[in-house]
């Protein structure tokens, strides 16, 4: 009789291997032509060379209906001309690797990781065009990794998952780009990204939005339609050494999913570009960042730069609001000094120019500290006392 924990051992290595949903512990290589079939097994193997053992069951699990592989393109280019859906299996694609998915059979979702799923980019492309059905969705409960890659999709891309993104591009070019509430960044630097859609205007009109609860941004860029900040709980960005370029708002877009005020920090060199700041954003300005508001009169909001439940507040002498067209209302309410804790309308002398009626085009700053000052003219007067007394 064999012992127990042999015989234990066994079953547990049987019931691995049969459970749907489990992922290979073998990685399998791309290794058939250029282009080729991503969905071909006799384009998988488990070694690089193409001199091992060819996958030998189909890429897509027939219990799952999704992806349990674990499989690797180092440089290769693929096509998928269907959706690519992973559930707990893994794509690794190396340097110089392109796939592009070009169909889907149902639904909008072209290239999806599911629950325990991973995906790692490595100076590698991934493109993904089929018009409104172009989707990517990085899910819940998915890892994944971006190292100088370049992303594309003619639809959504959504971020739900855990997430590290470095030197890397994303490009949306008929929807929007989403950081929802489930996801998780581990880092967001040296990277870009573009919802590049346009309207009838030719202005761009689609969303970037950022709604994880904490999202911290170094050295990257944003440009679209519009930037929505506006989690189901407050979400909190910090921006360093970053630019936000959008033809429309800052907002919070989905206010009736959402609560509270939003969060929107800019540090280090950051400058912001749009038309208002709306309900529900509070903006910081420190260090020697600027923000430019290019709302005018044109518009029937009536509420000018910053509207009724937003606020802008300046946290550095050194940083800078431009209010770039005359309004017909006052925004002095709504313009806060971090330093003081006052608006300028109730405040003006903290405020550069202080003279300024709320609604006239300016740029705006704030005096250093007034302690500070009240010290500095207080040691020139005490040295100016001295030296009549002295003379």
């Amino acid at each position: 009789m064999k012992p127990l924990h042999i015989v234990l051992c066994a079953l547990a290595l049987c019931l691995l291997v049969a459970a749907p949903g489990r992922v290979s512990a073998i990685d399998f290589y791309f290794v058939g032509p250029s282009g080729g079939d991503f969905f071909d097994s006799g384009n998988w193997n488990d070694q690089p060379t193409g001199l091992g053992a060819f996958l030998a069951t189909p890429v897509v699990d027939a219990g799952t209906s999704l992806i349990e592989h674990s499989l690797v393109i180092d440089g290769d280019t693929v096509g998928a001309a269907t959706e690519v859906r992973f559930g707990m299996g893994s794509l690794l694609m190396d340097a110089g690797a392109l796939l592009n998915v070009t169909g889907t059979t149902s639904g909008t979702l072209a290239f999806t990781f599911g629950p325990g799923g991973s995906f790692t980019m490595n100076n590698s492309a991934l493109n993904v065009q089929n018009g409104a059905s172009g989707q990517i969705s990085l899910g819940s409960g998915s890892t994944s990794s971006f190292v100088g890659a370049t992303v594309t999709a003619s639809d959504d891309i959504f971020f739900r998952g855990a997430t590290s993104i470095v030197g890397s591009a994303f490009e949306s070019t008929g929807d929007d780009i989403e950081l929802q509430d489930s996801a998780t960044f581990s880092a967001i630097t040296g990277s870009s990204f573009f919802a590049s859609s346009t309207g009838p205007g030719g202005d761009f009109d689609q969303f970037i939005i950022f709604q994880a609860p904490t999202i911290d941004i170094t050295g990257s860029s944003f440009r679209g339609g519009l930037l929505g900040i506006d989690g189901t709980t407050t979400t909190t960005v910090v921006a360093t050494d970053s630019t936000f370029d959008f033809a429309g708002d800052v907002e919070n877009a989905f206010a009736s999913s959402s609560t509270g005020t939003h969060l929107l920090t800019l540090a280090g060199t950051s400058t912001l570009v749009a038309d208002q700041i709306e309900e529900g954003v509070a903006l910081f300005l420190k260090d020697t960042t600027t923000a430019t508001f290019i709302d005018d009169t044109v518009d029937s909001d009536l509420d000018g730069w910053i509207t009724s439940g937003a606020l802008v507040r300046l946290d550095s002498p050194q940083a800078r609001l431009v209010l770039q067209s005359a309004q017909n209302v006052s925004n002095a309410s709504r313009v806060f000094n971090g330093v003081t804790s006052t608006t300028y309308a109730a405040t003006p002398q903290f405020f550069v120019p202080s003279g300024w009626n709320g609604s006239d085009a300016v740029t705006l700053s704030i005096v250093p500290e007034p302690s500070c000052l009240l010290l500095v003219v207080g040691f020139i007067g005490a040295v100016a006392c001295c030296r009549r007394v002295g003379g």
